[in-house]
């Protein structure tokens, strides 16, 4: 095991992995709280569980997670919030560090940090997507055309309010769709106004919340996420 103030790392493979691992996830850590929320970086209560599994097999055969997967993230709860974050991924991963570890630390950070509730999934995902390589980030925007011309995308509203993942043929609209929207909404007033909005528009509804940080409905919402999607 290796351990810093807010990961426990354990693996089988060298020291030095472990080592590169628990810097990247303090990192994205530290950077994930002062661009969505301004800091305090206060270490958690409890650290973080972050296992290495040397392959997806290895992976699978612990968590039960499929071995294609590149990693997944858990939570356990109290009503007085997160009490334990845990991370699960294997090192046969190529993008390990430079993606999959960023973006399940994403996850791990912004648990818990929008009252007593699960993180909105299409702002969850659009968030830890853009810690990712600017590539990856790309490939799921790239989709976006075809599934304008498919007749794919959600509503604003629709993507907004869904509690949980949609069905696997609609997942590569969720994705593309909450990467560009998350986008698009942190650069326009920038990324703590953006988190504020969210944070509101789990308590008050995003109507009232996109009038208050936005001055827009939501139907004005969705005409400007198209001309900045597709450049209109």
């Amino acid at each position: 095991m290796a351990e810093t103030a807010n990961f426990r790392i354990f693996h089988l493979r060298s020291r030095e992995l472990a080592d590169q691992a628990a810097r990247l996830a303090e990192q994205t850590r530290t950077d994930m709280l002062r661009r969505w929320f301004g800091g305090p970086c206060k270490d958690w209560v409890e650290p973080c569980d972050l296992y290495l599994y040397p392959t997806g097999e290895d992976y699978h055969r612990c968590t039960g997670a499929p071995a294609y997967s590149s990693g997944h993230s858990s939570f356990s709860w109290t009503g007085n919030g997160v009490i334990h974050r845990r991370i699960d991924v294997h090192c046969d991963d190529p993008n390990l560090l430079t993606g999959v570890l960023p973006h399940e630390t994403a996850h791990g950070v912004l648990a818990g940090r929008f009252g007593h509730r699960q993180v909105p999934r299409w702002a969850d995902e659009g968030m830890a997507v853009l810690t990712e390589p600017r590539d990856k980030i790309r490939r799921h925007l790239r989709f976006l055309p075809d599934l304008r011309r498919d007749r794919q995308l959600f509503g604003v509203r629709e993507l907004m309010e869904l509690a949980e993942y949609p069905p696997p043929e609609r997942i590569p609209a969720f994705y593309a769709q909450s990467i560009s929207l998350v986008q698009f909404l942190s650069t326009e007033k920038g990324p703590q106004v953006f988190t504020s909005f969210v944070r509101d528009g789990m308590n008050a509804g995003y109507e009232l919340a996109l009038k208050q940080y936005y001055g827009w409905d939501l139907a004005e919402l969705g005409r400007r996420w198209q001309c900045h999607a597709f450049r209109e």
